[in-house]
């Protein structure tokens, strides 16, 4: 083996590219490592999950399940073999974020409406 690495090097020019080579596979590995380790420091979710905060908002209550249901629609799904084109703007991310940030926006509204109903019942008693 250390003939044959000795015989590789002997190329010139070799090492210009084997160092940089392993130098590239080296922060593709740390960097999908820290990937990893990021996800499970965050509670697993990954980047695949683009509804989750919706989901979490649907199942405190903050949202109603008709709401995230179309919000859930929204999402484009990629689909093989689909060959037409989509128009972005009734699908695409433009839809979902105008459509999140109306869920947001009354969801903030439901969340401040019951804390000024809480804090009436607190003065009252």
């Amino acid at each position: 083996m250390q003939d044959w690495w000795n015989s590789v090097m002997s190329i010139p020019g070799a090492s210009w590219i084997i160092y940089p080579a392993g130098l590239i596979i080296l922060i593709l590995i740390a960097f999908y490592v820290l990937q990893l380790v990021r996800n499970l420091a965050i509670g697993g979710s990954t980047s695949d999950d683009h509804l989750g905060s919706f989901r979490k908002m649907r199942d405190s209550g903050m949202i109603a399940p008709e709401e995230y249901k179309k919000l859930a629609g929204l999402v484009p799904v990629p689909e093989t073999g689909k060959k037409d084109v989509v128009d972005p703007d009734e699908t695409g991310a433009r839809a979902l974020t105008d459509a999140a940030k109306e869920a947001i926006r009354k969801a903030a509204a439901k969340k401040s409406a019951e804390s000024v109903d809480e804090n009436e019942d607190t003065e009252n008693a």
